[in-house]
């Protein structure tokens, strides 16, 4: 089993995680291609640094999970019944 996150180790992941979500490497669309390209390369190179210290690698799902995980753990009255995937209707 994989040795748990620190809480900083985590909040490092998550902070470098949302800013891989493509809303903010492009900006909501305000950036062009090639600079959300080279914001992404940033970020992954930062990404690596830190798995380095780490010494294993950690997913970005891994990363969601643990925050998800802690809001859960935070909050014992939050449930989620009957979870449902989301989906999308393009009309």
């Amino acid at each position: 089993m994989a040795t748990p996150l620190t809480d900083t180790q985590q909040e490092a992941f998550l902070s470098l995680a949302s800013s891989l979500e493509p809303e903010a490497l492009y900006s909501d669309g305000e950036v062009s291609q090639a600079v959300a390209r080279q914001r992404a390369i940033k970020l992954h190179r930062q990404w690596a640094t830190l798995e380095r210290q780490v010494g294993r690698k950690v997913t970005q799902d891994e990363v969601w999970d643990n925050c998800w995980n802690a809001r859960i753990n935070r909050h014992p009255n939050f449930k989620v019944t009957n979870p449902q995937p989301v989906t999308a209707v393009i009309r």
